[in-house]
């Protein structure tokens, strides 16, 4: 015989409330008591199975009968307590089942009877013809009338049933005589024998139509024209997708019944009971409010008839399926907006032409350098700007996004499929927090967002109206922080454009400073990005919106790829100018030029003195000055580029009064000749100084087309090519000699001495340029 089932069995409840079982005969049609498995004590096991025959009973096998080796009652309802929960959890048939209108706790006592009394046990069953016993359990042919078994239906109960037997050790020869006495019971049962008569079973059942369905609420969510219903956390999207596979379970001829559940994906709140309020709402409810119009609703049938196509349902059956969708009845319970003119979210073109406004909107704002600073950083995700600019216009506008409840993938950063809190669309004064907005900042981007709207030819009147939300005093104290438009030097200088203009001028005053020029007129500075990254220094350091050193600006994009890399973002002060040997002087006429550039601009004293004193302090000098005694270099010590201009200045007059060397020099035009002198202050400078003789960029007296870029011709020569056949006129056209070398050494000997130099950084000037000799004189003759 069966032992009794242990205590685990007992403890764990079914973890469905189940009706309607083929081949129960246990169907109620009268108000369910509870519907659920678990108020009838009986549990299934999800332990080892220990139920199986039992060998050393004691009871002789040819005297016991089947229904004493199955363990009397207390074993078969073991048995039918688990096969229960197998068919519970099968989709292909557990459609039949899992609805209030079946006493999950009277289908296991019927069961037990009904398999007791074929089993030779004392239990009577209801034959055809007969009512209700005591206990409700009907005869075959009234409990499954209309419920439209398949034969597939009925092969796949009993395939459990043997599957629960065998699991449980029972001999194949009994399991073979349940089989026997259950099989005639098929044509009381069974109403669709070929398994074709309804869509529902041409479709493939419950697991077909689940499959459906999955494609389905993947091509919403995915379809921006209607996603804006759906993507946001009051959607339960397990709930949505079980509701949708019984409506349309009920709706092609299947065994579901909506608003009748008892499945678990809609118990919220894991009492192990779906209360009222879990179960699938009514369509009129649970679409009241959400303005759905014709075409939104065209979109979403749509997109069901391509997911059914996709699963191969034949046409006919597609054009049934859609008869049903686009009845009036149906229809008229989820549609507000019948002429798609409701709301001005639906006038504008729903969410992708919210999106396309947003799209030009953000291009509007990113090209305005009034307000740019705020978003050109890395502390700025583009997408999720976006997205939740989207948001929030779709949702101003009358359309259903709800802002801040966000499910969408676009906002998932870390792609873990879970939208954090912390990648949630944020409240107005969360975002905005600290920014430190002017009433003119936000007046440029409403003016912005007006315009985009204008230019999309959204209506004067849905204009307004969206205006007039945007500047409501409510809305703008979200955002605005500085509405006096001067609570800090950013403010009051004239934001971005103003402190670009100040750059501009700085940097123009930086390239005429010979004093300090050498640092920046070679083609390792690129000037563009110089002046971009300056203009982010002092916006940040006046109190502005620019995060110097996480651009995402444009004009920092050196490969035009779109993204700016790690060596095309601004560096830090330290990186940028290691090795560079700035000295201390340097420094105080970089500092000067700004302050000049600021008072020119207007800027009140007060103001360029804070600036003045961030510019001095020692956290910020110390990142950039790494001469602080002005004497480092030969460079430094001999008087930096202005003392070698003059230093040439003096070197050049004597050569052009050397008889000896005039004639090298004498054909020489003023350009020329002033080319001369700067491509020797560059090679002297570039011994130890900031000058890249060979580099050059910018400088003036290069610029003989006056077009602010250097022509290859106008750049500085190699001293090979640049002596390469000079000869002297005046000495019947001889190529440079060593002796000629040696008298051009001594010129700049002289005059090196003659500005002060000592003896060791002349010794070291010299020095550095002797081995030209090999590129200067002609074949190098005579040199050492």
């Amino acid at each position: 015989m069966i032992p009794r089932p242990n205590q685990r069995i007992l403890s764990l409840a079914v973890p469905f409330a189940v009706a309607g079982l083929m081949a129960s005969g246990c169907g109620d049609e009268e108000t369910p008591d509870s519907g659920v498995v678990a108020d009838s004590g009986v549990v299934a096991d999800t332990g080892p199975r220990d139920l199986g025959v039992v060998t050393d009973s004691g009871v002789d096998a040819g005297t016991e009968t089947l229904y004493d080796r199955l363990g009397a009652e207390a074993g078969i309802r073991a048995v039918i307590v688990d096969f229960v929960g197998r068919v519970a959890a099968d989709s292909k048939i557990n459609g039949y089942f899992l609805n209030s209108s079946v006493n999950g706790s009277r289908l296991v006592t019927c069961l037990t009877k009904q398999v007791g009394a074929l089993a030779g046990g004392p239990q009577t069953y209801p034959a055809e013809g007969q009512g209700p016993d005591a206990d409700g359990c009907r005869n075959m042919t009234e409990s499954h009338a209309g419920l439209g078994i398949s034969a597939q239906d009925f092969a796949d109960l009993a395939g459990h049933l043997v599957a629960e037997l065998t699991e449980r050790n029972v001999a194949e020869a009994d399991r073979t005589t349940i089989v026997n006495a259950l099989t005639p019971l098929a044509g009381d049962i069974v109403e669709r024998p070929e398994n074709t008569e309804a869509i529902y079973n041409r479709i493939g059942r419950k697991p077909a139509v689940e499959a459906v369905i999955t494609d389905f609420v993947g091509r919403l969510v995915a379809d921006p024209k209607i996603n804006g219903y759906f993507l946001n956390n009051r959607v339960n999207a397990a709930r949505l997708s079980g509701c949708l596979v019984r409506q349309v379970c009920g709706l092609v001829g299947g065994p579901c019944k909506y608003r009748e559940e008892v499945e678990l994906v809609y118990d919220k709140d894991a009492d192990g009971t779906v209360e009222t309020a879990e179960l699938c709402a009514e369509m009129t409810p649970v679409h009241q409010g959400l303005g759905i119009s014709a075409v939104d609703y065209n979109d979403l049938a749509l997109h069901l008839v391509g997911a059914l196509t996709t699963a191969g349902v034949a046409q006919a059956d597609i054009d049934t399926i859609a008869t049903a969708l686009t009845s009036d009845g149906l229809k008229s319970q989820i549609i507000e907006d019948a002429n798609d003119n409701a709301t001005i979210y639906q006038r504008i073109g729903r969410k992708p032409a919210v999106s396309t406004v947003i799209g030009g909107f953000v291009g509007r704002v990113v090209g305005d350098a009034k307000i740019n600073g705020y978003f050109l950083n890395s502390s700025v995700d583009p997408a999720r700007l976006g997205t939740c600019l989207v948001r929030q216009v779709c949702q101003v506008t009358g359309g259903p996004c709800k802002y801040g409840e966000e499910v969408e993938t676009e906002i998932d950063r870390d792609r873990d499929g879970t939208v954090e809190a912390n990648e949630l669309c944020r409240d107005m004064t969360a975002a905005h927090l600290g920014m430190g907005i002017s009433t003119v900042d936000y007046n440029d981007l409403a003016g912005h967002l007006v315009a985009e709207l204008t230019a999309a030819g959204v209506a004067d009147a849905d204009i307004t109206t969206i205006a007039g939300v945007l500047t409501a005093p409510a809305f703008v104290d979200l955002v605005v922080e500085n509405p006096a438009n001067n609570e800090n030097i950013y403010q009051r200088i004239g934001r971005k454009p103003a402190v670009a203009t100040v750059i501009g001028d700085f940097v123009g005053r930086v390239v005429a400073n010979q004093a300090i020029n050498g640092y920046f007129l070679n083609s390792a500075v690129d000037a563009s990005r110089l002046t971009t990254c300056l203009t982010r220094q002092v916006c940040q350091i006046t109190g502005g919106p620019c995060k110097y050193g996480e651009e995402l600006e444009a004009e920092i994009d050196r490969d035009d790829d779109g993204t700016v890399e790690a060596d095309e973002v601004c560096q830090g002060m330290m990186q940028v100018h290691s090795g560079l040997g700035i000295s201390q002087n340097d420094y105080n006429d970089l500092a000067g030029d700004l302050v000049a550039a600021l008072n020119a601009a207007g800027v009140t004293q007060p103001d360029v003195d804070a600036i003045a004193t961030t510019l001095t302090a020692p956290a910020l000098v110390g990142q950039i000055v790494e001469d602080a005694n002005n004497n480092a270099t030969v460079y430094q010590r001999v008087g930096r580029k202005p003392a070698i201009t003059t230093v040439v200045g003096d070197f050049v007059t004597r050569v052009v009064s050397d008889n000896s060397l005039v004639g090298f020099f004498g054909n020489l035009n003023v350009f020329q000749t002033n080319r001369l002198r700067a491509c020797l202050v560059r090679q002297v400078c570039n011994i130890d100084g900031p000058c890249r003789y060979g580099q050059e960029v910018l400088e003036p007296v290069f610029d003989l087309n006056n077009n602010a870029m250097l022509d290859p011709a106008e750049v500085c020569k190699d001293m090979l090519t640049s002596h390469a056949g000079l000869v002297n006129p005046l000495n019947g056209n001889a190529a440079i000699t060593y002796a000629d070398f040696t008298a051009l050494v001594g010129h700049l000997s002289m005059s090196l001495t003659m500005a002060g130099v000592d003896n060791g950084d002349r010794d070291a000037v010299i020095n550095a340029l002797a081995p030209l000799c090999d590129e200067i004189v002609a074949g190098a003759t005579g040199c050492p």
